[in-house]
């Protein structure tokens, strides 16, 4: 997928009702999990063209910004087996 569908696809998924869990997994192997759909922010679009190619996630307390060049997958969370923490 490009950067582009990349966006597309998740804006799609944090607006669906009602909103599924999903995983983004990175190109370097990390793996972001999204729970709820304010829990990540992409930019709006400007103008109708496409805003910056970023977004941010809180994650147990922490933002984390990144770059949809840097998503390798989305996943829908029930095809995920997520390591317990600790």
């Amino acid at each position: 997928m490009t950067r582009t569908e990349l966006r597309d696809e998740v804006e799609r998924l944090i607006g669906q009702v009602p909103f599924q869990p999903f995983l983004m997994i990175l190109v370097n192997g990390d793996r972001i999990p999204i729970f709820h759909p304010e829990l990540i922010h992409i930019d709006p679009l400007d103008n109708g063209e496409p805003g910056p190619m970023e977004f941010v996630v809180m994650l147990d307390g922490l933002r984390g910004y990144r770059s949809f060049d840097d998503v390798a997958h989305l996943l829908p969370m029930e095809r995920v087996k997520l390591k317990p923490k600790g």
